[in-house]
């Protein structure tokens, strides 16, 4: 069912269920509204309305539902004109007739008509069941179809993350072009790394249609020929691609030199055979730096974001900022951006864009905060108290305090 506007959907359950009593308008509107307890969903309903009551002809009807659905109000006007005089000619009571075109005017703006509105409900309870029994698989059409979209992206990954749903980084020998479910994991694409893209993520794959990789080395041999560089080697590493060998991201960060110096020496050895190098270890990189180079590659967090571990006292977030419009809100943001403004007056204003695990939100510092909170840096940690503004489609935040949990032994 589509019980048209949000606000009617419980009228519309508690009159199927026999829990609240049916209006039908007017004993002649019967017919028409049955189907749908009295109330006015369908465009089709509308056109056999101005039928019933003002004598419109088909075509009349339609001017007239188009009208109403486009919200074109000079031709509504006249409409009303011809709609009220039609049906008071006719025998209607005028109060009931203006009752009914309103009640008319404001369902058209959410109407459909039927067989849209019976597609919309099949595709609606389809998703509904795959999101219900095959949700890993679910969220991996959501995830594909969301590439390059990092809010909607970050969304996803919290939810995954809510449910225990691992997201893995890509592998090398694993991953597609797309995000893949295995073992009830989400593995990403490689197409999503940056410095890697599309182009070189068909290549890759190309290659490895030929057999797996056995290691960095026999990938980096079998792909010399390509237009795949040090620049792009580093990005797959620092991504982990490479963790399925054995080695972690310093260690083959430290002897990438090394090997593409072997592969280069191997392209003109002709029959002289080159010994591999061999592979020095290095401890690993410290959870901060991995966590920011995961950041790096990606765009989003994998393995947990940052503001995670201050917001022990925090139980509002990004996930529901729309239910704080025009309301003051605290939350724990990481800072990916600070652009100052010079104002008429001379002073220094900026605008930072700073997130947490669900989304990424513009926030204002007018002067006098801004000027207590100098010290920010891209990568802090921030509480933030302020007021949500919606502007356009987006929320923002116009802050009143600021304290830098980075700088300070807050939640350490």
């Amino acid at each position: 069912f589509r019980p048209g506007p949000m606000q009617n959907i419980p009228t519309y359950i508690n009159r199927k269920n026999g829990k609240e009593k049916i209006d039908y308008i007017d004993t002649s509107l019967e017919p028409i509204l049955k189907p749908t307890y009295g109330i006015m969903i369908y465009q089709e309903q509308i056109m056999q309305i101005a039928r019933t009551m003002a004598d419109y002809t088909l075509g009349e009807a339609d001017i007239l539902r188009k009208a109403m659905s486009k919200k074109k109000k000079d031709i509504l006007l006249k409409e009303k004109e011809k709609f009220t005089t039609r049906a008071i000619n006719k025998g209607y009571d005028e109060k009931l007739v203006d009752r009914v075109y309103e009640l008319m005017l404001k369902f058209a703006e959410y109407g459909f008509n039927k067989s849209h509105a019976v597609a919309y409900s099949i595709i609606s309870y389809k998703m509904a069941f795959l999101k219900t029994h095959f949700y890993p698989y679910f969220m991996v059409a959501l995830l594909t179809n969301s590439i390059n979209n990092e809010t909607k992206t970050n969304l996803y990954i919290a939810k995954l993350r809510q449910k225990n749903i691992k997201v893995l980084n890509s592998n090398i020998n694993i991953s597609i072009d797309k995000y893949i479910t295995k073992n009830n994991e989400i593995i990403c694409p490689l197409s999503i790394i940056r410095n890697v893209g599309t182009s070189i993520s068909t290549l890759i794959l190309k290659e490895r249609e030929k057999g797996e990789y056995k290691d960095i080395l026999d990938f980096c041999i079998r792909l010399s020929n390509t237009n795949i560089n040090k620049k792009t080697i580093t990005s797959l590493i620092l991504s982990g691609v490479f963790d399925t060998f054995g080695y972690n991201k310093r260690t083959l960060i430290n002897n990438l030199d090394n090997i593409l110096n072997y592969v280069e020496l191997s392209k003109d050895a002709g029959l002289i055979q080159i010994e591999p190098p061999i592979i020095d270890e290095f401890p690993e990189y410290d959870k901060d730096e991995l966590v920011k180079q995961e950041l790096d590659s990606f765009g989003f967090y994998l393995t947990y974001h940052p503001v995670s571990k201050y917001k022990e006292n925090i139980t509002t977030s990004s996930l529901n900022i729309e239910e704080y419009n025009n309301k003051y809100i605290e939350l724990v943001l990481e800072i990916n951006s600070i652009k100052e403004v010079i104002t008429k007056n001379n002073d220094v204003m900026a605008f930072i864009k700073a997130s947490d695990e669900y989304r990424q939100l513009d926030i204002t510092l007018f002067p006098k905060v801004y000027q207590d909170n100098k010290k920010i840096e891209i990568y802090d940690i921030i509480k933030i108290y302020g007021r949500v503004e919606k502007r356009f489609d987006n929320y923002q935040i116009i802050a009143s305090k600021i304290i830098n949990l980075t700088r300070s032994n807050y939640g350490k």
